[in-house]
């Protein structure tokens, strides 16, 4: 029993040590620049017309949905009034980072910070498939290769 409460006892006092090795030992990625292409990146919603003249690009569909489900996802946002609106938000957040040409967000929990901001990139793949942009795809793919060069600790 002593032995236990041995082994706890400097588990609790060097959990505090541990901690803080772990904590300066990964590093905080806060830079979100990618490099701007050439030429203006300004983008409006009317440059962001949902069709699905894209979709049979992807016969096997994506890792998230298959291609049936690209063609009702484009249905939802075509017709149904929530789907319109929701459609909307996705060209509106589309347009914001596109035409900054950055992914950061000032706002909200993690707003500082690299790993937080790539969701976006989830809501800009589905405007890509539905709108064909090719800034979108730019701009998806420069996030990418970013992140693939950063080391594992991201």
């Amino acid at each position: 029993m002593k032995r236990i409460l041995l082994t706890l006892l400097v588990a609790v006092t060097a959990l505090p040590a541990a901690a803080q090795f772990h904590s300066d030992e990964f590093t905080n990625f806060t830079d979100f620049s990618i490099p701007k292409p050439e030429g203006s990146t300004k983008i409006t919603k009317d440059d962001l017309k949902i069709t699905d003249k894209f979709i049979p690009l992807y016969p096997e569909g994506t890792p998230v949905a298959t291609q049936e489900d690209l063609y009702m996802l484009y249905r939802y946002y075509r017709d149904n009034p929530d789907g319109q609106r929701a459609w909307s938000g996705l060209q509106g957040q589309a347009v914001r980072v596109i035409s900054n040409w950055d992914i950061k967000d000032d706002r909200g929990f993690g707003s500082m910070r690299y790993i937080y901001s790539t969701s976006k990139l989830q809501n800009l793949s589905q405007v890509y498939i539905l709108t064909g942009n090719p800034l979108i795809s730019k701009f998806i793919r420069a996030h990418l290769a970013k992140m693939a060069a950063y080391p594992i600790e991201f």
